[in-house]
């Protein structure tokens, strides 16, 4: 990922030592059976694979990724930077005719698209240069366990789109943990949820801005974000908060919330939409920053399974969005 390391905002994965039960051409023609057993096509299998090879690159990003150490006021501070906000809303204006067409048919705000598009890479400036293919199959070999079978079927996923879209692999380029275009998507997000905005064609979150927005809305469409609410709202405690009562899975109604002493900030007013579904979240601990969120921010939890991610990233688009 852009700007921040891809185990911030992406995958989180420890790192493992090499692979060492089985060469690395063994266990090839293997991924290459299943390949074939799934149903791609040999065309496909013999292209994807063909040059297939272990990243030394790859290799050294994956087992020095940084701890994650970060508070969450730093985290907030990098993804909602000056910088960052002052570009969103540069490209929010400039984009505003394709991100409002895109907002009617899936329901997500157009300063949320780009906010998700600011952080994962830079506004399109950062999708890395990674050849996927090569890179999925170096995570896959080295890893173990679950990890190991993660990215063997991510693998399977680019096979997939090699095959339905023609491309040659080279073609397909990302970051080095494999998560392709605009979007930061790994290929099974893709498959999924990529789409192509406008008439026929397949999705292209590389270069097409339309494909970038409508895809990302899709997911979060997809996996739940609600039309006409938001994700959440910063609060304040007049008295100290019960820990058991904290946390994103933990739903009240408003005005139990109310009741135990949480309040608006000064000058603001509670959403209609947390009347109903609201939970309290303390990322910084009790004596940090609060928030109220909705259920629209388990959306922004899939995209992301962080919840500094998911704070930061609806403060992001709040600041766009000028609100």
């Amino acid at each position: 990922m852009a700007i921040i390391a891809v185990a911030l905002l992406g995958l989180v994965f420890a790192s493992c030592p090499a692979h060492a039960a089985e060469p690395f051409t063994a266990w090839l023609a293997g991924l290459r059976a299943e390949a074939l057993r799934a149903g791609i096509s040999p065309a496909a299998v013999k292209m994807g694979l063909d040059h297939a090879h272990l990243v030394p690159e790859v290799m050294a990003r994956d087992r020095h990724q940084p701890e994650m150490t970060l508070s969450f006021g730093r985290y907030r501070a990098l993804l909602v930077s000056p910088v960052r906000v002052a570009e969103g809303q540069r490209w929010l204006a400039a984009e505003r005719s394709v991100l409002a067409r895109v907002s009617h048919r899936y329901g997500v705000p157009p300063a949320l698209i780009v906010a998700l598009w600011g952080i994962e890479s830079d506004y399109g400036a950062r999708t890395g240069s990674f050849a996927v293919v090569p890179a999925l199959v170096t995570l896959a070999y080295e890893g173990h366990g679950a990890r190991a079978r993660y990215f063997r079927g991510q693998v399977l996923y680019a096979l997939r789109i090699i095959a339905r879209e023609g491309v040659p692999p080279v073609t397909l380029r990302g970051s080095w943990a494999g998560a392709m275009g605009q979007n930061q998507f790994m290929p099974s997000t893709y498959w999924d949820y990529a789409v192509h905005f406008a008439g026929a064609g397949l999705p292209n979150i590389w270069t097409s801005k339309a494909d970038v927005f409508a895809s990302a809305a899709n997911y979060l469409s997809q996996v739940g974000w609600r039309r006409g609410a938001g994700w959440g709202v910063p609060v304040r405690l007049s008295r100290p908060v019960d820990p058991a009562q904290v946390g994103d899975d933990v739903n009240r109604p408003l005005s139990a919330w109310r009741r135990i002493g949480v309040r608006p900030l000064a000058g603001h007013r509670f959403p209609s939409w947390l009347e109903r579904r609201a939970a309290l979240v303390l990322p910084q601990g009790a004596k940090g920053p609060a928030f109220l969120v909705g259920p629209n921010f388990r959306a922004l939890m899939n995209w992301n399974r962080s919840v500094f991610f998911g704070i930061s990233a609806g403060l992001l688009a709040d600041r766009i969005g000028r609100r």
